[in-house]
Formats: C-alpha cells, sequence, structure tokens
C-alpha cells in the first residue's frame, strides 16, 4: 500500500490534516513591514548619497540623490561650532553640526555619524 493512499484514506478521515505553506500577514502586519523596508532603503539611499570631507583649510559636506546640496565652510571664517544630538541621534549615532562663522552666517550639516568626531576634527585643524 503507497504511503499516499494511507493518508488519502485513513489519515484524512481520521484526523484534520495540516499542510505547512507560506505565512500570511494580517493588512496591519503587511504595513508595518512595508513602512520599515521603506524607512531602512530611504536611510540607507541617504547614507550612501552624503560625503563629508574635513581638510586642513576647509569642510566639504556634499548630500543628495537626486537633487544635490553642497555645504562649503572655510575654517578661518568658522566664529562658533555646536554639536545638536537628539535622545534617538545619541543612540544611533548621528547628530547637527552648526557651524557660525563671521558676519552672522549660520550652516546647518545635518544627520551627520559620529558629529562628535567631525566637531574635533574642525577644531583641530
Amino acid at each position: 500500500m503507497p504511503f499516499t493512499s494511507f493518508l488519502d484514506e485513513d489519515l484524512v478521515q481520521k484526523h484534520t490534516r495540516y499542510e505547512p505553506g507560506l505565512r500570511s500577514y494580517s493588512p496591519a502586519e503587511a504595513k508595518t513591514l512595508r513602512a520599515a523596508v521603506i524607512c531602512f532603503g530611504t536611510g540607507l539611499i541617504r547614507k550612501s548619497a552624503t560625503e563629508v570631507a574635513v581638510s586642513n583649510r576647509r569642510v566639504l559636506v556634499k548630500s543628495g540623490f537626486i537633487s544635490r546640496k553642497t555645504i562649503e565652510v572655510t575654517l578661518s571664517k568658522v566664529e562658533n561650532l555646536g554639536v545638536e544630538e537628539s535622545a534617538l541621534g545619541r543612540m544611533l549615532g548621528y547628530g547637527n553640526v552648526i557651524a557660525r562663522g563671521t558676519g552672522g552666517t549660520c550652516e546647518s550639516f545635518e544627520r551627520i555619524a559620529k558629529p562628535e568626531e567631525l566637531s574635533r576634527r574642525f577644531r583641530d585643524n
């Protein structure tokens, strides 16, 4: 007697048959999963589309994937430097660096990884 006939005849008549398949998600779970994937993907794109360079004369920040934003600050023109980090930013290691220059100009480098390190390198040069 083949195995399939045993399942079809004897087991199915006596018990409920379970066949494993793909897990289906509720609409709320699907929306949450979709939102998490979009946020993660957006973060990866934003991170890969941002460049920061510190030299002995200036700081250059380029950001943007489709449209580009470039900020260049000459070190000799910087009077004050500040770092802003939210609680989440402190846990994840990112924040904003704000450079205030002569003449009241203010440049903000937003969502920079390791902002204290950028600030330290800024001051050391």
